[in-house]
């Protein structure tokens, strides 16, 4: 009988498809947005007050289609497609609005689009490079007197699990950069569980991948990151210096939520 069950279950396993996939798990996390103390020991006068921000979940690092030029393949604003041929990717433009007019309508536009998933009407002549998850609008605002606690969000135990934020800042403000005291500028701030910083303010990809799920099982207080100013200048014209803004801690969800 012990012989025939193991023929038997060795027959169900090669009747499974090839292309079934295994079941995905699911947890609840929420994100805490925070801004480093000044540089120097007194608290400036005046604040900058940030937001809104835009957080993005998905299941690819390195964004679909990248190129092999590509800089930074593994942050939204290395999404390729420049459906008017103007030579500019149609996401660099949404972002320059997001940073010139603190309004992410045109950049959320982008991401739904450039989602693997995205419904296409008419020749579908081009594909998705994002594997989106969750995408998050927050319109409060945080600074170095106030935090910011995101909505919930649903991390999965895939090894290529990404979360992205970008954050904007109203304009006419006279607060100083805590980062960059000097800097002027329009700005917009960006953190995610991809990137890793390297000596001498050079960025690369995260080795150790998935930060919320470890060992084979979701991690109760995942590391935190870096909010960085002025990483998009990379792509977006700008001379300012890449600085260390902030930071974004996780903890489990303690909101009721639908995705556990």
């Amino acid at each position: 009988m012990l012989e025939q069950r193991i023929v038997e279950k060795a027959i169900e396993q090669a009747l499974v498809p090839l292309n079934q996939k295994a079941a995905v798990a699911k947890k609840a996390y929420q994100a805490r947005f925070e801004i480093s103390q000044f540089d120097g020991n007194d608290l400036p006068n005046n604040v900058v007050n940030f937001g809104p921000t835009v957080i993005t979940t998905r299941r690819n690092v390195v964004l679909h289609n990248s190129q092999p030029d590509d800089v930074l393949p593994f942050l939204t604003a290395t999404d390729h497609l420049d459906k008017n041929q103007n030579g500019e990717p149609d996401i660099i433009t949404a972002l320059t609005r997001f940073r010139d007019n603190a309004n992410p309508n045109d950049y959320i536009r982008e991401l739904r689009n450039r989602a693997t998933n995205a419904v296409r009407r008419g020749p579908a002549t081009r594909t998705g490079t994002i594997d989106l998850i969750n995408l998050i609008r927050l319109d409060g605002r945080f600074s170095l007197t106030n935090q910011l606690v995101s909505n919930c969000f649903s991390a999965t135990d895939e090894s290529e699990f990404v979360f992205e934020a970008v954050v904007g800042a109203p304009g006419n403000q006279n607060g100083i950069l805590t980062a960059n005291p000097s800097q002027k500028t329009k700005i917009l701030l960006v953190a995610s569980t991809a990137l890793q910083e390297a000596p001498v303010g050079t960025f690369t990809q995260r080795a150790d991948g998935n930060i919320f799920h470890d060992n084979g099982q979701f991690v109760e207080n995942p590391p935190s990151i870096g909010l960085y100013l002025n990483l998009f200048d990379r792509f977006i014209p700008g001379g300012d210096v890449v600085k260390q803004q902030g930071y974004v801690h996780f903890s489990e969800c303690r909101q009721f939520n639908y995705f556990q």
